[in-house]
């Protein structure tokens, strides 16, 4: 008999966006600044720019990726704790 191959599971797919900056070299301070800071909460989830045009200015968000919709939305609440601004994407 055979059994059907187990598929990966996709990976999740939330970010815990913490600024969004007119360069990237910010954006990537801002990163190391928060992961600095709460590297604990941030463990396994990789630092990522995510460049978008808004109005016809380029903008650099600074984000964590690989979360689970719950995980992110706890990860953002304990970087309010520690005065970070996020938004969960």
């Amino acid at each position: 008999m055979n059994t059907p191959a187990k598929s990966n599971p996709a990976r999740p797919q939330y970010h815990v966006q913490v600024g969004a900056y007119r360069n990237a070299e910010e954006a990537r301070r801002r990163l190391e600044i928060v992961h600095r800071k709460a590297a604990q909460f941030l463990q396994g989830h990789p630092a990522v720019t995510k460049q978008v045009t808004v109005k016809n200015k380029n903008y650099f968000r600074a984000r964590f990726a690989e979360f689970s919709k719950d995980a992110a939305l706890k990860t953002c609440d304990k970087l309010k704790k520690l005065s970070f601004d996020c938004l969960v994407m």
